[in-house]
């Protein structure tokens, strides 16, 4: 247990240290967009997993993603020495990176929420057809929703449970946290 909270003390810690050196020690301009959004360390801090994003004016763009990408991994060396230096651990984690996509999914179910209709039934299938394993999809503060998209959002949940009932993978669930 004190291993999980030290690395996670950890990952907010390599959080802060890479942004400070990306804006202050770096001068890229392929990473002047660029912001980190969370750390993933395993309990061993042996990598770090860093994910990022690119911020406004600049578009979430792929090319200029693979670039920043590419920047990084230039830039992963001098990164790792001055984490090392602020974190004071006996091992600095190594560095991976990698474009942050969990806002998109979150944004895209966002919008099926808020869209009445049956686009929420839609992306389901969608997901269960490109996967052949089961889907667990879990809608958490449901109880957040008044008039028109509670309404929506119930209807398509009704929908999604007839259409996964009748579809070939009735082992996909639908969690719903209130």
């Amino acid at each position: 247990m004190a291993e999980k909270r030290r690395a996670a003390r950890i990952q907010g810690r390599i959080r802060e240290e890479l942004a400070v050196t990306l804006r202050d020690q770096i001068s890229d301009p392929r990473l002047s967009h660029v912001r980190v959004t969370r750390v993933e360390l395993p309990d061993d801090l042996q990598i770090a997993m860093a994910f990022f994003r690119l911020e406004a004016p600049v578009k979430d763009d792929e090319a200029l993603c693979k670039d920043a990408l590419k920047a990084l991994t230039l830039a992963n060396g001098r990164l790792r020495r001055a984490m090392g230096a602020s974190l004071g651990l006996r091992y600095t984690p190594e560095l991976r990176f990698r474009y942050d996509d969990a806002p998109d999914a979150t944004t895209r179910i966002e919008e099926l929420l808020r869209d009445p209709g049956s686009a929420l039934t839609t992306y389901v299938q969608e997901l269960c057809a490109a996967s052949p394993l089961p889907i667990v999809l879990l809608l958490d503060e449901a109880d957040s929703l008044i008039g028109a998209p509670m309404v929506s959002f119930l209807t398509q949940l009704r929908d999604l449970y007839i259409a996964l009932a009748t579809s070939t993978t009735p082992q996909s669930v639908v969690l719903i946290g209130l």
